[in-house]
């Protein structure tokens, strides 16, 4: 997900992360079982333990409005590309 604007504070920055949520919440929370889930695992091993949690149970509980909402900036972050041009650029050899 490449989101690009000019600033990651305030409203502006809750813009951009909105476009990253969803994809989140859905890899997250909503691919294969509560048991198996390599998004999930994955978030974990980033260190989003509760995040994982929360998004998981919230999708799996039909709302998935709300586990995008649940979705942590910085898990956002670590899995998109957000931000002004300058940013996207250095951050781009990470992925």
């Amino acid at each position: 997900m490449v989101a690009i604007g000019d600033e990651l504070t305030g409203d502006a920055q809750a813009r951009l992360l909105d476009y990253s949520r969803p994809s989140v919440a859905l890899y997250v929370g909503g691919m294969g079982a509560r048991d198996q889930n390599f998004y999930n695992t994955l978030a974990r091993r980033m260190g989003f333990d509760d995040a994982a949690d929360e998004i998981q149970d919230l999708y799996l509980a039909g709302r998935p409005r709300d586990a995008a909402a649940a979705v942590p900036f910085e898990l956002a972050d670590a899995t998109a590309l957000i931000g002004p041009p300058e940013r996207i650029a250095e951050r781009i050899g990470r992925y």
